[in-house]
């Protein structure tokens, strides 16, 4: 109940700062957001996207970065514990094999291409693109699966979209909150 108190005052501070974003056309701390007490994640949201959390619950949570410019991508963020994995600190502690077993869930329903990349803070990123449908921006954090999903808005996705979600996630960090 403590777990759920403290998540629900954690989002009412998100919520106050998503609508300062809408006051403020700068790129603006996207604050912190308190997981169910295992971490703290904090990050900016890029010019021009909001955030509007879902779902918030002691088992997910679930927000879309949102543009009132359906053209640009839209994005959304889950963040979720799974039992699978509940040893695993981060995505950088799995060897190749452990990697290559998880890259198969990805391929098993579309043909993808994945690759790997390391946020500013040290954050090992799987990057799993389905040419033109979407692309998912994956880690571990704590035994909790954080997926960005990056899918085209009404016209498809340009580099310079792309850069800018890698610069977003870039800006990620995942901060231990014990």
């Amino acid at each position: 109940m403590k777990r759920l108190v403290g998540m629900v005052l954690c989002l009412c501070v998100l919520v106050g700062v998503t609508m300062s974003l809408a006051q403020g056309a700068e790129k603006t701390k996207l604050g912190t957001l308190n997981v169910n007490g295992a971490f703290d994640l904090k990050g900016t949201i890029p010019d021009g996207y909001a955030l509007n959390i879902e779902i918030a619950d002691t088992t997910m949570i679930r927000a879309l970065i949102e543009s009132e410019d359906q053209a640009k991508p839209h994005m959304s963020l889950t963040i979720a514990f799974s039992e699978l994995i509940a040893d695993v600190d981060r995505l950088n502690d799995l060897n190749n094999d452990q990697l290559t077993l998880l890259e198969q869930t990805f391929k098993a329903e579309d043909d993808v291409e994945i690759s790997y990349r390391n946020t500013d803070h040290g954050t090992k990123l799987m990057i799993v693109e389905a040419k033109d449908k979407y692309i998912v921006f994956y880690t571990i954090y704590k035994g909790y699966e954080i997926e960005f999903l990056l899918t085209p808005g009404t016209s498809p996705m340009t580099d310079a979209q792309i850069d800018m979600v890698i610069g977003f996630l870039s800006d990620l960090d995942f901060d231990s909150a014990e």
